[in-house]
């Protein structure tokens, strides 16, 4: 491919060019299938013989260039940041020149920003043919960088520069390349992942030509002949003749099955026999695929074989025979149970990843993976299978590893063998046991001949049996470790000293049904000026039933100067302690510490905090002045804690969110206490009967936004004036047994856009006078209100939308949301009721329907009901199909009502 450099610079604007080199492209093509094919035939021989193998600014002269360059960009970050990282490295003024007099600055045949085709010009040649593959992604496909770097590794476009670099290396600079020059950009959602812009999605499509095709949507045209890279998006209604098209592109180098599209196995056991061509396979998502068919193993020039998360329960025999293979990704397939016996067979595997399967041993003889260099999980199995000292002979493991089932590993020489410590490359390490160990000391021999080498970053040690930990697990060496996960060591007494581990982030400590106190030899012998814990920002403590204090080695000792987040968790006998400064706390969770009589730690920048089920701790609380997300559950005196909050005055005046749960004293909130709170969330307080006292002041609420009750059947009011929140936008109240009438007396803010009651039973109407001056209201929501009659007289048929009966609800819960959304999401639809069918019945003999136009909708509204009856008492599961298509049909002509009313 390096021969094509040339001809690669000149094919945007010249045709011939780039027909020639398409043509060219097509040998070169043939070439390499040819030398894979020889490969092949080589390593299946060996195996039946069984042999085991810038800135413009900082240059003045070059300032008036630029900006014209600039203003040819048209303003655009995105195109000016390419080109300029681009040419970062062509300082010359008549590089820049020679740029700003191109003519491709004047190419208008299609849509592609002429600054973009300049950086793509000026990428190299390897960057050029990586760049243009992403092609096969739809807009807005949301990718990480390993996925791409092991798909380019299996096109055979990362070129090695020498032995000592491995190749995931080469593409991770490759990739590292092309994001400086924004061709890829962080995901806004997806932090891990990366995206492309529209824009260069589309130069990426313009650039890659016929050989990368994207069958979707409506494109279902004929796949060019030149076509090697091929990215599929079908759904169950797509017609046969995508399917069609694709037997017929029989050189395809690459097939990807977009995630979550329908294919099924009598397509695969079609389609395969014609791609023989294959390097990159991918039916990843799609769980109709059960099994592959034996013809895989047809696929001889195959590399890359993603089958994640489809419900594949073992692979076939067949292919332990693909030679080539170098990445097998089988994470989430969670019905399998069998990997190939003779799986040892792929010398070029490199990377094989089998996180969350059923899997419970390894094929026999894995140490022959001698070139595997990403093993998620190995499982260790007494009898048959692989022996953990096959792990000594993968030399080049890196990334993650977790071993399993450490608990059959019988004799300590094993564990030795598979020289962990010297396997620098490898980031996270996770040990587990059953967690049935009778606390034995082989338990502590094997793990203290499992040490990794000191550049672990990720440790986690799950069901280890005996009561003390070997010296490595907490030593000062292991200065890189930044997340340390400890659970289910039941028998362990004391915890080793993690305050000496200086890059330590995140701790989780779970399950140690031994320890009874936490004390100095937690925090370790910190050597020079370094504090315990001077890194930790995130602690967790959980389901340890028999701790009961919390020591502090020594009081003005400074430790955890950075922890922001604090979690203990089911400790019920833990009394007393915690540390007295916490100084950039920001989040303390307590929950089931029953017994915990002890001070809030001080702390000036404590944002959240969530207490529940603790009956004493409260009493002595001193809350920070920036609080502003406060949770309370299952508080038996919550009454007088709120009594100590009025008399605490000021220091609410930043809270903004306030949730209480569970709380039988809560009779009346203090809603007068917090001017400035924008939520409140209260659930399941059986006592509560007023939001505010007495004599409360209601006019400064103007923060107050949201307010959320459920489960609280006493609340009869909210004051005697109403519920005058100026702006209060959103109101939800759920399951007010006793309400009949709504809102009736209660008075509600103009403001409110969105209105929600669920499950009142004896609510029968709403008095739409309390509703009529709700201008700005957008959303009427009434769920599980069985006695409830929408067509009273005088109702405003604006706020009525849709009567949703149990049949339609049951088919959209049946097909998993793929057919409700569909109508219920659109923005100009509101879900109002969920009601039985009884009270449908009941409805329509309490009404008398009149057919005007003025009342069109209560008639559509009362057909699609009277459907609903009458196929559910036939109960045929197929008329669901007509229910939904009577829906859709009668719907415009409800909205179009609706709109002639409102107008």
């Amino acid at each position: 491919m390096e021969l094509l450099d040339d001809a690669e610079e000149k094919q945007i604007s010249k045709p011939a060019v780039r027909k020639w080199v398409d043509e060219l492209k097509d040998a070169v093509y043939e070439a390499d299938d040819l030398l894979d094919e020889i490969a092949t035939k080589l390593c299946d021989r060996s195996w039946k013989l069984d042999i085991s193998i810038r800135n413009f600014n900082s240059h003045p002269s070059l300032e008036v260039i630029g900006k014209e360059i600039m203003r040819k960009c048209q303003g655009l970050p995105l195109a000016v940041k390419s080109l300029g990282v681009s040419c970062d490295t062509k300082r010359g003024i008549g590089e820049w020149k020679k740029i700003l007099k191109s003519n491709m600055w004047d190419l208008l045949n299609d849509d592609i920003l002429p600054a973009l085709k300049f950086s793509y010009h000026y990428l190299p040649s390897h960057l050029k043919q990586c760049f243009a593959y992403s092609a096969i992604f739809s807009k807005d496909y949301v990718f990480e960088k390993e996925e791409l770097i092991l798909l380019w590794m299996a096109e055979g476009f990362l070129v090695q520069p020498n032995e000592d670099m491995e190749m995931e290396e080469i593409g991770d600079e490759y990739f590292e390349n092309l994001v400086s020059r924004s061709f890829f950009q962080r995901s806004s959602f997806h932090l891990s992942c990366f995206v492309m812009h529209d824009l260069v999605n589309d130069l990426a499509k313009f650039v890659s030509g016929d050989f990368c095709f994207r069958l979707e949507g409506d494109n279902s045209c004929k796949i060019p002949k030149r076509t090697r890279h091929l990215s599929y998006v079908k759904t169950e209604y797509d017609a046969s003749r995508k399917n069609e098209n694709i037997y017929e592109a029989q050189l395809l180098r690459t097939f990807l099955l977009a995630e979550w599209s329908c294919i099924d196995n009598k397509v695969m056991h079609d389609l395969l026999p014609r791609l023989r061509r294959l390097r990159v396979l991918s039916l990843a998502q799609n769980r109709s695929i059960t099994e592959l068919p034996y013809s895989i193993g047809n696929l001889k020039h195959l590399r890359y074989l993603n089958l994640s998360a489809t419900s594949i329960i073992r692979l076939p025999e067949i292919v332990s025979t693909l030679y080539n293979l170098q990445t097998l990704i089988l994470c989430q397939c969670k019905d399998l149970v069998e990997l190939p016996s003779k799986l040892r067979r792929l010398i070029n595997l490199c990377h094989l990843d089998i996180r969350e399967t059923l899997l419970r041993e390894m094929p026999s003889q894995m140490g022959k993976l001698t070139k595997l260099a990403r093993l998620t999980d190995f499982f260790v199995k007494q009898n048959g299978g692989s022996s953990i000292t096959e792990l000594g002979k993968l030399q080049h493991l890196h990334g993650q590893l977790c071993i399993w089932n450490l608990q059959d590993v019988l004799d300590v020489r094993d564990a030795m063998e598979t020289d962990l410590k010297g396997k620098k490359h490898l980031k996270e390490l996770e040990l587990r046991w059953n967690g049935d160990a009778d606390c034995s000391l082989h338990e502590k021999d094997i793990l203290e001949q499992l040490q990794p080498h000191t550049s672990l970053e990720c440790l986690s040690i799950v069901g280890y049996g005996y009561s003390r930990f070997p010296d490595w697990v907490g030593d000062s060496s292991f200065s890189n470790i930044v997340s340390l996960k400890l659970g289910g060591c039941k028998h362990c007494c004391s915890l080793p000293p993690f305050g000496q581990l200086a890059s330590l982030k995140d701790l989780s400590i779970r399950e140690f049904d031994g320890v009874v106190a936490i004390g100095p030899e937690f925090y370790g012998s910190c050597v020079s000026m370094m504090r315990p814990f001077s890194s930790l920002q995130i602690l967790r403590f959980e389901m340890m039933p028999q701790w009961r204090e919390w020591i502090s080695y020594v009081e003005d000792s400074g430790a955890f100067p950075l922890l922001q987040q604090l979690y203990i968790r089911e400790c019920p006998n833990l009394t007393k302690a915690l540390p007295s400064n916490l100084p950039s706390l920001t989040t303390l969770e307590i929950e089931g510490c029953q017994q915990l009589v002890a001070s809030i730690p001080k702390s000036p920048s404590i944002l959240r905090m969530k207490l529940k089920d603790d009956s004493r701790l409260l009493r002595l609380m001193k809350l920070s002045h920036g609080l502003y997300h406060f949770v309370v559950i299952g508080f038996h005196f919550l009454d007088s804690v709120l009594e100590e909050m009025e008399q605490m005055g000021g220091l609410f005046t930043a809270l903004e969110e306030i949730e209480i749960n569970n709380c039988d004293s809560l009779r009346c909130f203090p809603l007068e206490l917090f001017c400035k709170l924008k939520t409140l969330r209260i659930s399941r307080c059986p006592n509560l009967t007023s939001l505010f006292a007495p004599e409360a002041d209601h006019a400064d609420f103007t923060s107050l936004s949201s307010i959320e009750i459920r489960e609280c059947p006493n609340l009869v009011s909210f004051s005697m004036g109403g519920l005058p929140i100026p702006n209060l936008t959103r109101l939800l109240l759920m399951g007010c047994s006793n309400t009949e009438s709504f809102p009736g007396k209660m008075l509600l803010s103009s403001t409110l856009t969105s209105l929600k009651i669920w499950d009142f039973p004896n609510l029968q109407y709403l008095d739409y006078k309390g509703l009529q001056h709700l201008t700005s209201l957008r959303e009427l929501e009434i769920c599980k209100c069985l006695s409830f009659s929408p067509f009273q007289k005088g109702f405003a048929l604006s706020l009525l939308r849709c009567l949703l009966c149990p049949l339609l609800e049951k088919s959209g819960n049946k097909r998993k949301g793929k057919i409700g959304p569909r109508f219920l999401t659109s923005p100009t639809w509101r879900l109002i009721s969920r009601m039985s069918i009884d009270s449908v019945v009941n409805l329509m003999r309490r009404k008398k329907m009149r057919v005007r136009a003025k009342r069109l909708i209560s008639l559509c509204s009362f057909i699609l009901s009277a459907i609903t009856i009458i196929l559910f008492s036939l109960d045929f599961k197929l008329l669901d199909a007509l229910f939904v298509y009577m829906y859709l049909l009668i719907s415009p002509v409800i909205q179009k009502s609706v709109d002639l009313m409102s107008s």
